[in-house]
């Protein structure tokens, strides 16, 4: 359930979110084991403004892709 994702498992995935700065910054992306691929949509980083997130597993990689009109301007991804 959508709305049971919790700021623990967010941060558990690499995540962090600055409602201050309407930043979504994700370093070393991994998901858990047995999890290869998990969406985040309609994640609010903005004043009526979305992004949408999808992690997924590439070999030995978590790769993040971002997607809405506004994801280049909040979303920094770090290895």
């Amino acid at each position: 359930v959508a709305d049971d994702f919790s700021i623990d498992r967010t941060s558990s995935l690499g995540l962090t979110i600055d409602a201050k700065t309407r930043s979504v910054d994700i370093r070393d992306p991994h998901l858990p084991i047995g999890i290869n691929s998990l969406a985040l949509t309609g994640l609010p980083v903005g004043e009526g403004e979305v992004i949408d997130l999808l992690f997924e597993r590439r070999g030995d990689t978590v790769v993040v892709e971002s997607a809405g009109p506004v994801a280049e301007r909040h979303v920094r991804v770090s290895s």
